[in-house]
Formats: structure tokens, sequence, C-alpha cells
């Protein structure tokens, strides 16, 4: 249990979907339900599988220029906080003009954009959950504006957030 513990909170902390990583079928129950060690064993080797996968899928973006490349991880961790390019700039330790120019003619987004791309697409993700409020949602991505957050998400993906929550 300690070991599937160790995984929920891995999944959780990057943000990684549970039925990836663990299936349809609640993982406490498979591991009781488990007749022997080596049942246990497989299964949760095939969810450590599935995690590194999906960690593989996510961190499949590579640039020429390492410094993209490390701003890229450094934001994929902490985009759900309310992340800026000098905190990007920051953690690289490099000027932030000289940052957000070579970002975007490496990405081809501004990291205002990259940052909020990423966060909308997780924000959709969720919203097709039930659960969740609109708010708690945004306020969990980070956004500190809510109206800011509606407009982005309509522009994004052309439906208010509230009918995509409504009609998923």
């Amino acid at each position: 249990m300690d070991i599937l513990s160790l995984l929920h909170y891995a999944v959780k902390r990057h943000h990684f979907p549970d039925d990836r990583i663990f299936g349809h079928t609640n993982p406490v129950e498979i591991l009781q339900n488990s007749d022997t060690v080596d049942q246990m064993k497989q299964y949760l080797c095939g969810c450590f599988e599935a995690f590194l996968e999906f960690s593989k899928e996510q961190t499949e973006e590579n640039y020429a220029n390492e410094i993209i490349n490390k701003a890229v991880a450094f934001i994929k961790q902490h985009y759900t906080e309310a992340l800026s390019l000098r905190d990007v700039a920051a953690y690289l330790s490099i000027n932030s003009s000289y940052l957000c120019r070579i970002f975007k003619k490496d990405t081809g987004k501004t990291i205002v954009t990259y940052i909020n791309d990423l966060k909308l697409a997780k924000v959709k993700m969720l919203l097709e959950q039930e659960g969740l409020s609109l708010k708690e949602i945004a306020i969990d991505m980070g956004f500190q504006n809510y109206n800011y957050f509606y407009m982005l998400f309509k522009e994004k993906f052309g439906i208010s957030p509230s009918d995509l929550h409504k009609h998923p």
C-alpha cells in the first residue's frame, strides 16, 4: 500500500490523469483482491510503466536550445501556480527579455501563451469530470482573475467553460 501511495502522490503532483495510470478500477481494491504477491507486483509494475510512458509523452517536446528545454520543463512543473516570465527567467538566471525573445523564436509562442495553453488544456479535462466548480478549477490552475480565465477559455476553445461544464 505504501508503494501505491507513493505512486498516487507522484500522479497528483504531476497532474497526470488517474485513469491513464491506474485504469478505471480502484487500485486499492485491485491490491486487496489480489490472491498472490505476484499479482500485486504485476499490477504495480503495470502502473509504474503507465506512469513512465505518460511522463515520456509529456516531455517529448525537445528544442535545439537547452535553455528553452529547461524553461519548458520548469513551466510544466509549475504551471498551476501564478507563474510569470520573470519567474522562469529567475529560475534560469537569465534576462527576461532575452528569454522572451528566444522562447518565442523556438516555440512560436510567448511564455504567457504557453503557460495559459497548458492551464487551459488541464481545465478542459477537469471540466469534463464531475464534482468540481468552475471557480475551484480556475483557482487550482493558478488563475488569479476568474473573468480573465473565462475570457481565455472561450477564446481558445470557442465555448465558455460554463457551457462545457454543463454539457461535457
